[in-house]
């Protein structure tokens, strides 16, 4: 298992086949409904979600620290705003997004994919990719728009936690493991 980690994080096929997980989106249909636990559990629910959450986890634990908790909060202001604006807007707007998921979630991939670390406009990058994903969340919301945001970023928080530290102990490991030979 060991092996395999190290392998996905050395040669980066990991985040290409997140990507291609995450590309079939247009999985949006407009009837989300609303309150807390339906904006956490949103993020479990669905390979495309799943797979752009564990993608900025990975991306976070390739930036400097300060630079991935800068960008992690600023993805989860950004998409919560978005979410709030997103609820404005018509259902039949979804489809518009749509290629802007699509494309954001590419970005991420090809981020990881070249080690990009972007320096102080690494932020700026992540919450402008999650901005896509909280227009097109907020205008399938029905009711509670609040509720579901709040659930929404926890759900979203947990996840790319989550793919940050086992990316982070992955790279711990692989290094470990070169400097004992």
């Amino acid at each position: 298992m060991k092996k395999l980690m190290n392998s996905c994080v050395k040669k980066s096929w990991l985040p290409a086949l997140l990507a291609l997980i995450a590309t079939p989106t247009f999985a949006h249909t407009g009837d989300h409904s609303s309150g807390f636990a339906a904006g956490f559990i949103h993020p479990f629910t669905g390979l495309d979600h799943l797979a752009a959450m564990l993608l900025l986890g990975v991306w976070f634990a390739l930036l400097a620290r300060r630079m991935a908790i800068k960008s992690g909060l600023a993805s989860v202001g950004i998409f919560a705003l978005a979410l709030f604006f997103g609820g404005q807007l018509p259902v039949n707007f979804i489809a518009a997004i749509e290629w802007a998921v699509l494309f954001s979630g590419l970005a991420v991939a090809l981020l990881i994919a070249f080690r990009m670390q972007l320096g102080q406009i690494a932020p700026m990058v992540a919450a402008t990719l999650m901005a896509s994903h909280g227009l097109v969340h907020g205008t399938e919301v029905a009711g509670n728009l609040f509720g579901y945001a709040l659930g929404a970023c926890a759900g979203m928080l947990v996840l790319v936690s989550l793919a940050y530290a086992v990316t982070r102990a992955c790279l711990q490991l692989r290094t470990k493991s070169f400097s004992a030979l």
